[in-house]
């Protein structure tokens, strides 16, 4: 299910989604009991190095050796 080249990995709180940095700026969204991706996110200019999920479970943010913060929400 997961690609070799992942920095950083959290599962989201009493849900079922995971998300995954990867060294390709990519942050993928996996649904972990069907173990699917979901979506595949871009934004980043560099390595996706940090996730955090939000406490209620609405918003991420993902950081990058790019020297960003990005919030999805």
């Amino acid at each position: 299910m997961f690609h070799n080249d992942s920095m950083c990995v959290i599962k989201e709180e009493g849900g079922r989604l995971l998300f995954a940095g990867y060294n390709d700026y990519t942050i993928n969204v996996w649904d972990v009991l069907k173990g699917s991706r979901v979506s595949i996110l871009f934004g980043h200019e560099n390595r996706v190095s940090t996730l955090r999920v939000s406490p209620d479970g609405t918003a991420f943010c993902s950081g990058s050796w790019d020297h960003t913060l990005r919030v999805w929400a």
